[in-house]
């Protein structure tokens, strides 16, 4: 008996070293092909941070880390630094780029066969990185009987029998092709999207309560084909919303922009345009409060740290709730929503800050001066400054009364018959505006006008694109979009910095003192001690938490 027990543990324990034996091997020759060498990352090809790949009757996949290096529009170069095997079936490979900070990847091939298991890592593999900066990869299929095209990454390819291999998507739409609305579903990937968009449905909520749609279709599709146009002409790369344009029955003159790409005008300032560039005028202005994310970055800095640490729990928070039937969590829950509401009503009645608006304004009259139109923004601002005469609403420098002050939201005539005072606080003087757009002058940087920072360990903590610069009445502002690494470990406020060209440095001044967080992408307006244009920014630096040193 006890050999036969023996004989029978045997015979189960040798599988079990067997499978052991192998997996060794395949972790030996993952390591010998692939660690330690510089690779191409593939440029990111949607929105999904998961990536299958169907073998035979096998399907493996692969995720993405969060980092700065998914999404990437182009291939990047990367070093690979390790390669680690958290479980049987599982390959984690960990890689840097010189400016763009470190990434992972983690890939599952649990429930694929073990003979095949080194094979179809190769395959997978060669889905995320390439040994060139050009290769014969075709990472588009067909299918060729509904005539549809994938990316060769999803989950829901056609039998083997019916794919078409494209290498770009063009080639597939010129041979009758469509796209399939989810592989080319590109949903933004940026720091609190979700909860942007949640805020945006909040807002358009809020102005549709004050304001009722208007319904004349020719009307409204007259303004969406002018926003497309804006769009498609706009100074700078686009964040990926998905704009919408309305029009409001209303004759108080004003318009809104939503968190998340909603945009609405009222009739009342339509019917006084008389060309399609001072429409044109009025969404820039308004797109660029969308694009800078103004709804996103009124609304954190009105938050409290302890907000935003509680946020991150509010979802797992409510499906605790669900299954406990926990009442506190569930009040939790609803003080959120309370709060959202009570903030998106305050984005729709008092619009953004002062320097929100200005920001709006230097990138309406960039895109105008694009297109050499010096006179739209002018023309629309006289506008709206004799609409609030009418309504007995003056600037600070005309007003004799405290009572002749403006009300409601986006632009300077909110009129509302004098109901509040809150556009009086947070929007420059219309005056004051319409001689920038007359005098300012702007320029768009290229979009390698980058400077990576790092700590003492050469890590990298943070990259600082600067977008534009802005010369009204002796000032010069730089308006910078910042993202982190998870590097960074903690929240920290950028406050100041230095800017070098021509041999000398000068100081920068970020008013606002914005929060940044680990992952974080935020935008900043700095103020510089010049009183001229920069011709050529040489270098900057900007301080905040362990940033040490900055590289362009």
């Amino acid at each position: 008996m006890r050999f036969l027990r023996v004989l029978l543990s045997s015979l189960v324990f040798l599988p079990v070293m067997a499978f052991a034996d192998m997996w060794t091997d395949i972790q030996n020759e993952i390591r010998n092909t692939y660690e330690e060498r510089t690779l191409y990352l593939r440029e990111t090809f949607n929105s999904s941070p998961k990536v299958y790949c169907q073998d035979g009757e096998s399907i493996c996949w692969y995720v993405h880390d969060r980092s700065r290096l998914f999404p990437v529009p182009k291939r990047e170069p990367v070093s690979q630094e390790k390669v680690e095997f958290p479980n049987w079936g599982e390959v984690k490979v960990i890689f840097k780029h010189q400016y763009l900070g470190k990434g992972e990847i983690l890939f599952c091939l649990a429930d694929v066969k073990p003979e095949k298991m080194l094979e179809t890592f190769h395959k997978v593999f060669g889905y995320a990185f390439a040994a060139a900066a050009e290769d014969d990869f075709e990472p588009f299929v067909g299918n060729s009987e509904s005539k549809m095209v994938h990316f060769v990454g999803c989950n829901h390819l056609s039998p083997p029998g019916n794919r078409v291999s494209f290498k770009t998507v063009e080639a597939a739409t010129e041979q009758g092709y469509e796209k399939c609305s989810l592989c080319f579903n590109n949903i933004p990937r940026m720091p609190d999207y979700d909860f942007e968009m949640l805020i945006g449905r909040e807002v358009a909520a809020k102005v549709r309560y004050y304001y009722s749609v208007n319904g004349d279709d020719e009307v409204n599709k007259r303004v969406q084909t002018i926003g497309n146009q804006v769009l498609q002409n706009w100074p700078t790369p686009l964040r990926g919303y998905t704009y919408g344009f309305q029009v409001l029955n209303s004759d108080v003159c004003n318009a809104f922009a939503c968190p998340g790409g909603a945009i609405f005008i009222t009739t009342g300032l339509l019917n006084t345009f008389e060309s399609d560039e001072e429409i044109e005028a009025t969404l820039a202005h308004e797109i660029t409060h969308v694009e800078r994310r103004h709804g996103l970055r009124q609304y954190k800095k009105a938050q409290s740290r302890a907000f935003w640490a509680g946020l991150a729990s509010i979802a797992a928070g409510a499906a605790v709730s669900a299954k406990t039937k926990d009442v506190t969590t569930g009040y939790v829950v609803a003080d959120f929503i309370a709060t959202i509401s009570a903030l998106a009503t305050q984005i729709a009645l008092a619009g953004y800050s002062r320097d929100n608006e200005r920001e709006s304004d230097f990138y309406a009259i960039a895109y105008l001066k694009k297109k050499n139109d010096n006179v739209a923004m002018a023309k629309l601002l006289r506008k709206l400054q004799y609409s609030s005469n009418l309504r007995g609403i003056l600037d600070r420098d005309e007003s004799t009364s405290s009572s002749t002050k403006s009300s409601l939201s986006g632009w300077a005539d909110t009129g509302n018959n004098g109901n509040a005072m809150n556009t009086f606080a947070t929007h420059p003087d219309i005056g004051e505006r319409i001689k920038t757009a007359l005098n300012a002058q702007f320029q768009i940087f290229p979009e390698d006008c980058l400077f990576t920072g790092y700590n003492d360990a050469g890590e990298v903590m943070a990259q600082a694109r600067i977008e534009s610069q802005c010369l009204s009445e002796g000032k010069l502002k730089l308006f910078i979009t910042i993202q982190t690494t998870a590097a960074m470990l903690k929240e920290q406020k950028i406050k100041s910095g230095k800017l070098f060209f021509g041999g000398r440095e000068y100081k920068l001044d970020n008013k606002e003192d914005t929060v940044v967080y680990p992952n974080d992408e935020v935008g900043c307006t700095f103020e510089a001690e010049v009183s001229e244009m920069v011709p050529g920014i040489e270098g900057i630096t900007l301080v905040f938490g362990d940033v040490k040193k900055w590289e362009k």
